[in-house]
């Protein structure tokens, strides 16, 4: 029986719309038809998003069944609760230490890196679409009085985004990147990926050249960000972005050279971006920052601001008062977590009736 059956037409249809179901049951038949188990999958799967408990149960059954081809070498190297699938293929996998098989109280003797080329070498990986590199939740306080059974050492994630590069397939959409120890790059391993759409982004990174044409969410998140990190993303050619997040300061660390308002003076002097939604977390300088939007050319096209968490107080909102025609067209405007009192919450309801704080 033929394993692995390629159909290039097929495959190019789900690379050019990774959410089109036709396009996958095509593609099933077609797997079905030249003895590919996978094919058998796709559909159990699809019928599963469908229908009831009783598809699912099924869908199960059919993974089950074929689980030693659908796995394959993956198998002995990542838990199966690091990859969720969906239509036949790994839709997301998530690559960080705490992920890695363990056998008899040791892991496998491979590094993340080498583990993450074999997965998008492997036939179940060629349609991913979501990838989370590195621990989503930071390592917990060493106990010097209960030290763990077995400690799970943090990710490092810069040797894994270097073995990617240019190995990510096309049908990837979702970027996941987060490093709570060292510093790491995401410029690079961004530049192979003309059709993300999300990035998320948390740790101390660097992105002096990012450039994503097709991607339209945004955030990055670093316990200090430095105003040399905030001039690049300001810079940085986004085209399409509608959505962006930047958690400036998470209480963490504080840079050598914090960000200030001139290096965010670039984005807000852009004319280029369809940026609907900004979000800016933890800032330092929201009063000043707000004073500048009222008459920056990036403010006409948001409809949605949140200044959260920052040092906004009752002089910012007086100060805002006196533009509140600039702002007035703003659907949502959060300003929850900042230093204002009763008073200035409600002067800034004469800016936005409806604002969040």
């Amino acid at each position: 029986m033929p394993l692995d059956a390629r159909n290039a037409d097929l495959e190019r249809a789900i690379v050019d719309d990774p959410d089109d179901v036709d396009s996958y049951l095509v593609y099933a038949d077609w797997l079905i038809e030249h003895g590919d188990p996978r094919g058998e999958l796709i559909t159990a799967q699809i019928a599963a998003e469908r229908g009831d408990a009783a598809e699912r149960r099924s869908a199960i059954a059919v993974f089950a069944r074929h689980r030693p081809y659908l796995f394959g070498q993956l198998a002995d190297a990542v838990r199966a609760d690091a990859l969720h699938w969906r239509r036949g293929f790994i839709h997301h996998a998530h690559l960080a230490n705490p992920y890695l098989v363990v056998a008899e109280g040791e892991r496998i003797p491979l590094a993340l890196d080498v583990i993450a080329r074999q997965l998008l070498q492997h036939p179940s990986a060629r349609f991913l679409v979501k990838l989370t590199i590195g621990d989503v939740e930071p390592p917990p306080p060493r106990d010097y009085y209960s030290p763990p059974a077995r400690t799970v050492l943090p990710t490092a994630v810069q040797p894994v985004l270097d073995g990617v590069a240019g190995e990510l397939p096309p049908t990837l959409r979702e970027l996941h990147v987060v490093e709570h120890t060292g510093r790491f790059r995401i410029d690079a391993l961004c530049a192979s990926l003309p059709n993300l759409t999300d990035l998320e982004v948390t740790g101390r990174f660097t992105a002096s050249a990012l450039a994503l044409p097709n991607l339209r969410r945004a955030t990055f998140r670093t316990p200090g960000m430095s105003g040399t990190q905030l001039r690049d993303l300001a810079r940085a050619s986004l085209p399409r972005l509608t959505s962006l997040v930047l958690a400036l300061d998470l209480g963490e660390a504080t840079p050598t050279s914090p960000a200030d308002l001139t290096d965010l003076e670039p984005l807000l002097r852009r004319v280029d971006l369809p940026l609907e939604h900004l979000a800016i977390v933890g800032c330092r300088f929201a009063n000043q920052l707000l004073a500048r939007l009222a008459t920056a050319p990036l403010l006409a096209r948001l409809t949605e601001l949140q200044i959260t968490d920052g040092n906004l107080d009752d002089r910012g909102a007086r100060a805002l008062a006196r533009e509140h025609r600039a702002f007035r067209h703003l659907e949502l405007f959060d300003v929850t977590g900042n230093k204002l009192t009763a008073a200035g919450i409600r002067v800034l309801r004469t800016v936005a009736p409806d604002v969040i704080a």
